[in-house]
């Protein structure tokens, strides 16, 4: 084989190897591109479960019991349509409650789960200093 041709051999494998780390990196960040949004979603979907569970509960449990009597409504347009235009104003207040209440929980859910992706960033931080 002639000096020439090793030389081209060699390239050809430095090519391939660095096609194949090229193709890995494209991969991996496709990877983590669907694994982010999968998560953004799953979060977005979860955060509009316990918001609308928080705000239906709270609403129904704030509804005057006259209004919930015979009619057990769920959304603002149940309650309105189960009782007299002079009672808006009172369907009206247990939504605001409602509303409040399950802004609240998502609220310091976000900041509670925050907190703990920190400390955790930054144990993790500590230990790899430390190897």
């Amino acid at each position: 084989m002639a000096r020439g041709d090793r030389g081209r051999g060699d390239a050809g494998a430095a090519d391939a190897l660095r096609g194949h780390r090229g193709l890995t990196a494209a991969c991996s960040g496709r990877v983590g591109t669907g694994l982010q949004a999968t998560t953004r979603e799953f979060g977005s979907a979860l955060g509009v479960a316990v918001i609308g569970t928080v705000l239906t509960s709270r609403f129904v449990a704030e509804l005057p019991a006259d209004i919930r009597a015979g009619h057990d409504p769920h959304t603002v347009a149940q309650a309105l349509a189960a009782t007299t235009p002079d009672r808006a104003a009172d369907v009206v207040a247990a939504f605001v409650t409602a509303a409040d209440a399950g802004l609240r929980v998502v609220g310091w859910s976000v900041l509670v789960i925050g907190g703990l992706v920190l400390l955790e960033s930054l144990l993790s931080r500590r230990r790899l200093t430390h190897i």
